[in-house]
């Protein structure tokens, strides 16, 4: 079971997972099933490894799991490559924000020789100007110190980059206005130019977007309703919760199945989540119970800063009734209990970004989502109260956004969270100061 605990993305996969991207990609487009176990024998690798890099492919929604382990292969449709775009702008402002705060000089001079090789090459119209441009905007994720942001960063890239046959190259050139935006965010660190260069960025993956041909449409079915927290997922979160798994002590999958009396499968799907939630980590031949960190918490709240304005952006102009009786319904308590300072405060605030969750039609956004509002709760030994009382200007502004067809209103909206949000993660910090750093 080595290597499959858990965590697919770890470095002692990645030859399996270029195996498997060469093999799915020199096939037709699907859907192609794949007999993993098959492969593992054939290309010489343990079973382990082949599945752990069908684990990636399915993280990046190319390859789903079928029962009784099957595993089936399709490129994405214009749908979901279309949210696979949105998914990475909404991590890009967050990335660049954590990373103006480590620009040091010798950083500062590799985003410039970035910066210019990918403006170079536009002008020139060379070949490889997609991968000059990919490497000046990876930067901010490849360089970025919230392990989430960048791990999850990556992963978007990686979706995009291998979501068609062939790859989709990068076709937008001017880069005239970009290179401007880039250059005063790394001069500046400010937070509101780092959003200039987030809304930029938007901009150019809009006008990409146009060029592929792939047009937005909200004529679509609704997302499954996605899976909640099983009993094996909650068990083995109380006995973390509880102590009776200690923080700092190791564990094999073999131990947690007779832990818990659960299926192999099903403890390392559970050990799958509680690595995304930040509570274990690799260790030697299995898992190893991490500390509460106050940088994990922190780094759940960058999240959400950019996937709840992007949710925001794509969900509220569009909000109509039933659905737009109850925001408004969740905003009210929340802004009610504010005033009044009540203690359930932060559930009613938290509420809003739940109800955004749940009405999103993009499957990573969701995700992230989730994650984030899961961390949030769960990193450390007590969920941090929500005390930015004075958030009227929050409130009205997601009221002004719902329903009215404003992508402006609700861009604003963003920005107003966004504001609020990197209060509450002052608010917190404060009070924790560097727990688990």
């Amino acid at each position: 079971m080595d290597g499959e605990w858990g965590d697919p993305w770890a470095s002692r996969n990645d030859d399996a997972y270029a195996a498997l991207l060469a093999h799915v990609r020199s096939g037709p487009p699907g859907p192609v099933t794949l007999d993993v176990d098959h492969l593992g024998w054939d290309w010489g690798m343990p079973a382990a490894r082949v599945r752990s890099a069908a684990l990636r492919l399915e993280d990046l929604g190319i390859v789903t799991r079928g029962a009784g382990g099957s595993w089936e292969y399709a490129v994405l449709s214009d749908a979901d490559l279309s949210d696979a775009f949105d998914a990475w702008v909404a991590l890009f402002g967050p990335a660049v924000r954590a990373t103006t705060t480590v620009l040091t000089p010798h950083l500062r001079d590799e985003l410039d020789r970035l910066v210019a090789a990918a403006e170079r090459t536009a002008a020139l119209r060379l070949p490889d100007f997609p991968t000059a441009f990919s490497a000046s905007v990876q930067f901010w994720f490849t360089r970025c110190p919230d392990t989430l942001l960048r791990d999850l960063g990556t992963r978007a890239y990686e979706r995009l980059r291998w979501a068609r046959v062939p790859t989709v190259p990068w076709s937008v050139h001017d880069l005239h206005g970009w290179s401007r935006t880039v250059a005063r965010v790394a001069a500046t660190g400010d937070p509101d130019d780092a959003t200039a260069a987030a809304e930029r960025m938007e901009g150019l993956i809009e006008s990409h977007r146009r060029h592929l041909g792939i047009v937005r449409t909200t004529d679509r079915e609704p997302l499954p309703a996605g899976p909640h927290p099983s009993v094996l997922d909650r068990g083995l979160l109380r006995h973390l919760r509880s102590g009776a798994l200690p923080t700092g002590s190791t564990h094999t999958v073999a131990g947690l199945v007779a832990l818990t009396g659960a299926r192999p499968d099903d403890v390392l799907d559970t050990l799958r989540w509680l690595v995304d939630l930040g509570l274990v980590v690799d260790a030697p031949g299995g898992v190893r119970v991490a500390a509460p960190s106050i940088d994990t918490w922190r780094e759940a709240m960058e999240l959400l800063t950019g996937v709840f304005g992007n949710a925001a952006l794509h969900v509220l102009p569009d909000l109509r009734e039933p659905a737009l009786e109850e925001f408004l319904r969740l905003v009210d308590r929340a802004r009610d209990d504010g005033h009044v300072r009540d203690h359930r405060y932060t559930e009613s605030a938290f509420a809003v970004t739940r109800f955004l969750s749940e009405q999103t039609e993009n499957r990573w956004v969701r995700e992230a989502l989730r994650l984030a509002m899961a961390r949030l709760a769960y990193a450390l030994p007590e969920a941090p109260p929500f005390r930015q009382w004075e958030t009227d200007a929050l409130w009205m502004a997601l009221e002004a956004a719902a329903g009215r067809g404003d992508v402006r209103a609700a861009r604003a909206a963003g920005r107003e969270f966004t504001d609020v949000a990197r209060a509450h993660i002052d608010d917190v910090t404060t009070r924790y100061g560097t727990m688990g750093t």
